[in-house]
């Protein structure tokens, strides 16, 4: 180094020195929290991706599909209170479509927005709102952990005559926490006063009363049904009663009730 260079170095260092002043490095703990902030970026990334999974199998009605996006055993919450656990894709697969792909399961997951969802510090993510499911992270992957569906665990809507069956004495006991499971929505309701109503939901249908849908004249039309040998509706429906009574057809492989007349 000549002595010209040994001159200039002192101002060299005193320029690097309030260089590094006006732009410190980075201190440790920032890169960490940047690093904090991009790993939970990149989860709620992966946990909006299983959201999106999930709706395209509700979309193509796909069991199969939504097995694979579940945590085992997964549980079932019914809407009668019942509540059952599936140990494996097969256990849940055996459920059918009908429970997990109810007209209700569909609208709400069809109708989360995959892109707001959040994850939650104090519990799972929510897909859905009355029905629904959950995801939440387990061995680095988010699966589906609960579903709430609204449909009743015990009811067997197979056979035309068992329902029939049912509806007879549930309308007999103006039970409409179960009517509400056994109709399909919306539901038409030709009131005995002229009126009409279409009914969206159950909880809407148990809102109007059990005096308002479940009446004398109806009931003894109803009861007065062979549940064995009832008239046919088209290809896929049948009647119970007459001008006052019941009809219900087969949606996918259940009997459900489409409308009421009183």
């Amino acid at each position: 180094m000549n002595r010209k260079t040994m001159r200039k170095l002192p101002m060299m260092l005193m320029c690097a020195a309030a260089l590094a002043a006006t732009n410190p490095a980075m201190p440790a703990y920032a890169k960490k929290k940047t690093q904090v902030t991009r790993s939970a970026t990149s989860d709620t990334e992966r946990m909006r991706d299983a959201a999106s999974s999930v709706q395209k199998a509700f979309d193509k009605k796909s069991l199969t599909d939504l097995a694979k996006l579940c945590e085992y055993p997964v549980t079932v919450f019914y809407n009668d209170g019942q509540t059952v656990e599936y140990k494996n894709q097969n256990e849940f697969k055996k459920l059918g479509e009908d429970v997990i792909f109810s007209a209700k399961m569909r609208e709400y997951i069809g109708a989360t927005n995959t892109a707001k969802l959040k994850i939650e510090k104090n519990g799972p993510t929510v897909m859905g709102d009355e029905f629904g499911l959950t995801l939440r992270k387990r061995n680095g992957k988010w699966r589906v952990n609960y579903f709430y569906v609204d449909s009743a665990y015990s009811s067997d809507l197979s056979d035309p005559a068992k329902v029939a069956e049912t509806i007879q004495k549930t309308l007999y006991y103006k039970d409409l926490e179960t009517l509400s499971q056994l109709c399909d929505y919306p539901l038409d309701i030709f009131f005995e006063d002229d009126s009409y109503k279409e009914v969206k939901s159950a909880a809407e249908l148990k809102n109007l009363g059990e005096d308002r849908v479940c009446t004398g004249g109806l009931i003894d039309a109803v009861d007065q049904a062979d549940p064995s040998n009832l008239p046919t509706l088209g290809e896929n429906g049948l009647k119970i009663g007459g001008a006052k009574g019941v009809d219900m057809y087969k949606i996918g492989n259940s009997w459900k009730i489409r409308a009421i007349y009183q």
